[in-house]
């Protein structure tokens, strides 16, 4: 078993608005993002690189209001407000 990176809904919202403060090419709709998220949700980092030497380039599986299927959010973020925001959980997925 191996370690996931996670972030709160508050968190994703963090991300979300440093995407838009930036004016990032990877940003979401925070309107939208607030009527579908699950407020009490908690998101799974699923990728991540460094894109431009400047942020991270992310894509999340986000926790969607009465929904068992999660939906992709991609954001540009800086790596600081990364870093703030986001904690490690333990994966119940078997590393290969």
């Amino acid at each position: 078993m191996g370690k996931a990176t996670a972030i709160n809904t508050s968190g994703l919202f963090a991300l979300a608005s440093n995407a838009a403060e930036r004016d990032s090419n990877r940003q979401a709709d925070l309107t939208k993002l607030t009527q579908k998220i699950d407020p009490e949700g908690t998101h799974i980092l699923l990728f991540s690189m460094i894109h431009n030497d400047r942020e991270l380039r992310t894509t999340w599986l986000c926790k969607i209001r009465e929904s068992m299927e999660p939906a992709q959010v991609h954001l540009d973020v800086s790596f600081d407000v990364f870093d703030e925001h986001t904690f490690q959980i333990e994966s119940t997925i078997a590393e290969a």
